[in-house]
């Protein structure tokens, strides 16, 4: 979990970094971000970010059906 958290953090921060630099430090920037999206850390990131969105489908259809909406 701890490993999920470190990577979104990093990518946040890449991400702002990349926007907000200019010349080689945004070039730098840009480059560190696409190893950590095409990297293992990136393919966590999509498996964590898919496995919240079907709980919160599953959790939302059970709510539903548990209020009788």
């Amino acid at each position: 979990m701890e490993l999920i958290i470190s990577s979104f953090v990093l990518v946040v921060v890449f991400f702002i970094l990349s926007i907000s630099l200019s010349g080689k430090g945004q070039r730098i920037a840009k480059e560190v971000l696409k190893e950590l999206i095409n990297g293992p850390e990136g393919k966590m990131l999509v498996g964590a970010a898919m496995g919240l969105v079907i709980s919160v489908i599953i959790f939302g259809y059970w709510f539903m059906t548990l209020i009788n909406f």
